[in-house]
C-alpha cells in the first residue's frame, strides 16, 4: 500500500479482500507519503528488513491465474482496486519468474489494472519503496464515448476509451423519455452499467444524460448526452437480401447487402447468415440498423 494523500489514516477496521475472501485490517496509522507491506500473519518477519508491515490474519490467498484485489471501508465503500492475470506480466518470463507487478503513477485515482508493469527492479519488486517504474506524469488519454447499448430491456451498458473515477451515482444519470435508474455498478475500469426501475420501450429513441463524470486525475468532463435505442426482434420481411456479388472480379471482395424495409431499429449482432459458424461469430458484434434507407454489406 503506498499513502498518496495528505492525511494520516488509521488503517484498523478496513477490509482488505480478494476474488475469494474479505479479512479485516487491525490497528496501524499510515501517514502520507508512507508505503506500508501486507503480509500473511505467519510471514510478517521476512519482510521486516524492507519497511513497515502489517501482518494480516486471514489473508485472502492470492491465485496465480488471476484475481482482483480491493480495499474497502468498514462501511462498504470501495477505496481502491486492482486485477490482473498472467497476461499482466507481458511474457510468460515475467509472469513465471517470481516478478511482482507495480503501478507507475500511483497518484492516479482510478483502477490502475491497465497500467501494471513488470517490476524492474534487480530485486524483481520493491516492497517497502517507491516502485522501480515510477512515472508520476498527468498524461492521460481523452476520456471519451467507445459504445452505449441496451443488453436488455432493463440493462444499460456505457463504454468509455479509458478508465474514470468510480465517483459517479444514480444521481448522476439523467433518461429522457423518463426512465429511473435503480442501482448501478462498475464491471470494470472502464464499463458503466445502469438496471432500471421498470422496462425501456423497443424502438422508443431516449436520450441518456451523464453528469460529473471525472477522468483518473479528478478533472470533471462535460456532461455527456447519448442517444440509445432499445432494438426490436425483426420479423418475416422486415429485412430483405438486397443485392449478392458471389462470383466477383479476381481481387475482389464478395457482399451480401442487407436492406431494412420496416420503421424499426434492429440489432444486427444477434442474427447470421450463410453456415451455422458464421451465426455464433456474429452475435458478440453490435450493429444497429435504423428504419428505412439503411443497407448493410
Amino acid at each position: 500500500m503506498f499513502h498518496a494523500g495528505d492525511q494520516e489514516f488509521r488503517l484498523e477496521g478496513l477490509m482488505f479482500s480478494n476474488s475469494r475472501s474479505t479479512t479485516v485490517l487491525s490497528e496501524y496509522w499510515l501517514r502520507p507519503g508512507e508505503h506500508l507491506i501486507l503480509t500473511p500473519e505467519n510471514e510478517g518477519t521476512q519482510f521486516v528488513e524492507f519497511g513497515n508491515v502489517l501482518a494480516v490474519k486471514s489473508w485472502p490467498t492470492l491465485l496465480n491465474s488471476g484475481d482482483q484485489i480491493s480495499l474497502k471501508s468498514s462501511d462498504g465503500v470501495l477505496i481502491d482496486q486492482i486485477s490482473y492475470s498472467t497476461s499482466s506480466w507481458g511474457g510468460s518470463e515475467f509472469a513465471n519468474g517470481g516478478y511482482s507487478l507495480e503501478v507507475p503513477n500511483p497518484f492516479i485515482l482510478c483502477d490502475n489494472t491497465s497500467q501494471l508493469l513488470s517490476s524492474r527492479a534487480e530485486a524483481r519488486g520493491t516492497p517497502g519503496v517507491q516502485n522501480s517504474v515510477f512515472d508520476p506524469s498527468d498524461s492521460l488519454e481523452p476520456l471519451e464515448l467507445k459504445a452505449v447499448f441496451f443488453k436488455d430491456s432493463l440493462t444499460i451498458f456505457v463504454e468509455f476509451s479509458s478508465p474514470f473515477l468510480l465517483s459517479l451515482s444514480v444521481k448522476n444519470v439523467v433518461i429522457d423519455p423518463s426512465l429511473e435508474v435503480d442501482s448501478l455498478t462498475f464491471p470494470s475500469a472502464n464499463l458503466l452499467s445502469l438496471f432500471l426501475k421498470s422496462p425501456a420501450k423497443s424502438n422508443q429513441t431516449y436520450q441518456l444524460e451523464i453528469k460529473g463524470i471525472q477522468d483518473c486525475l479528478g478533472n470533471e468532463i462535460p456532461n455527456q448526452i447519448f442517444p440509445i435505442v432499445l432494438p426490436d426482434i425483426p420479423r418475416l420481411g422486415d429485412l430483405i437480401i438486397n443485392e449478392v456479388l458471389f462470383n466477383p472480379r479476381t481481387g475482389d471482395p464478395k457482399f451480401v447487402e442487407i436492406k431494412n424495409t420496416s420503421q424499426r431499429f434492429f440489432e444486427f449482432g444477434g442474427l447470421g447468415i450463410g453456415k451455422p459458424e458464421c451465426c455464433r461469430r456474429s452475435r458478440s458484434k453490435k450493429t444497429f440498423w435504423k428504419p428505412r434507407a439503411d443497407f448493410a454489406s
